[in-house]
């Protein structure tokens, strides 16, 4: 093991009623986060869909682990005849039955359809085969990319709450597997997430004219006079209503890396054993559990309307692309627990935080705000909650993406508002979604 710990610690300064404030040096434990966009073959305006979805910035309420391909090509991954009856079994579904579907289904969307149903199938399969709970790990604890075992990373993201007091006696042990290094280990480690985005593209159109049809079917039974000439005006109105342009489909899978306190004695065992290689340790299977799924489309029409009128088709591809993605994942932020994101309060007089539409903000959400405390016998962070504020509907910043860089309001607030009293939050309190 190593016998001593080089560590920096910032502390944040503790002032109160600041304005205007930046919240680059406030330090706290972010959930971390590595995310991939994932296709599975060919559909309509790919190559743009795909360019488009570049242009979504990492979100900054996580820590950057990203690891491996950032693009997962799901066509490549394909299962053993075992494997696809184990699947057949899970899903309810015999291989006639199945067969059935999936020919219903290229007659409705083309030879290209596939089904939706084993893209989480894929997906697992994909994190085994490509060990991706290993690559978490070994980002975790070979920072340096020297093959070697080290906590760089521990310290860079965990260890600033810990006092002076904490670090001297880190350093004076005698090896390095202290109290506070596992204690900031097990507190981040286990919340470390993966999310896959599986894009595509579908013409409205091919849905509109198979609606069409069913409808037609059952008003060509209908005798002849003015009700059926008015359901067939009614149905080509709907179908031209609904035809023109594509949907864009985003379903993002939460995945979460399966991590406990045997796990962390594992590895200090393999440390001890050989603190120069770690390729043994790595060998183990760490994997990675499906928290859920949310989904997510946008309507693209090239019949532009008034606000459109100097864009091209190539933008409005470009800002449903990227505005579907944040949909998708502010989804995922609201309705699962671990995965919500703490952000630091800015401003106490109003109470404002770097939050916003992007994040789904509507007005009237519940923010609890927190404190962070260190404990020095356990080395974990403990929140202590101090209040409840809520989202002020009349003043919530417009953060989602636009096309040039710019404020899409520029007379908009800068940052969201909040109502509520917290008495004893600080310049670097968090807040973090109830409901």
């Amino acid at each position: 093991m190593k016998k001593t710990l080089t560590i920096l610690i910032t502390i944040p300064l503790f002032i109160y009623g600041q304005k205007k404030k930046s919240i680059d040096d406030i330090q706290y434990k972010r959930n971390s986060l590595s995310i991939h966009l994932v296709s599975d073959g060919e559909f309509d305006n790919k190559e743009k869909v795909l360019n488009a979805y570049n242009n979504y910035n990492f979100p900054d309420k996580y820590n950057d682990h990203r690891i491996g391909s950032s693009n997962v090509d799901l066509s490549n991954v394909e299962f053993s005849e075992e494997e696809f009856n184990i699947i057949l079994e899970e899903l309810g579904e015999t291989k006639e039955s199945y067969d059935d579907k999936i020919k219903i289904g290229k007659e409705i969307f083309g030879e290209n359809y596939k089904d939706e149903r084993l893209d989480v199938f894929k997906i697992k399969k994909f994190i085994q085969d490509s060990k991706m709970g290993s690559m978490i790990i070994d980002k975790w604890y070979d920072n340096n990319n020297d093959g070697k075992f080290d906590i760089d990373l521990i310290t860079e993201r965990g260890l600033f709450n810990a006092s002076k007091e904490d670090i001297d006696k880190a350093r004076s042990e005698a090896t390095g597997t202290n109290v506070i290094v596992t204690g900031a280990a097990l507190d981040l480690i286990p919340q470390t997430y993966v999310v896959f985005n599986k894009m595509s593209f579908v013409s409205n159109e091919l849905m509109a004219a198979f609606v069409k049809e069913m409808a037609m079917k059952e008003i060509n039974k209908m005798d002849e006079g003015l009700p059926k000439e008015l359901a067939i005006k009614a149905a080509e109105k709907v179908y031209e209503k609904t035809s023109e342009g594509y949907s864009v489909w985003t379903t993002a899978f939460l995945f979460k890396f399966k991590w406990d306190e045997q796990d962390q004695i594992n590895l200090y065992t393999s440390w001890e054993k050989n603190e120069e290689v770690k390729d043994e340790f790595l060998k183990n299977d760490f994997s990675l559990d499906l928290v859920g799924t949310e989904k997510a489309n946008s309507l693209v029409t090239f019949s532009l309307k008034a606000e459109d009128k100097d864009r091209s088709e190539d933008d409005i591809i470009n800002l449903a692309t990227v505005r579907n993605v944040e949909k998708v994942f502010s989804k995922l932020t609201k309705n699962y627990e671990d995965f919500k994101p703490k952000v630091p309060l800015v401003e106490f007089k109003p109470l404002t935080a770097f939050i916003g539409m992007k994040e789904g903000l509507e007005g009237g959400e519940t923010f609890e705000v927190l404190n962070e405390e260190y404990d020095s016998k356990t080395g974990r962070t403990i929140y202590k909650s101090v209040g409840k504020v809520k989202v002020d509907k009349k003043s919530i910043w417009d953060n989602r993406y636009s096309l040039d860089g710019e404020p899409n309001d520029p007379n908009g607030p800068d940052r969201t508002t909040f109502k509520g009293k917290a008495k004893k939050a600080t310049y670097g309190s968090l807040l973090r979604l109830i409901k």
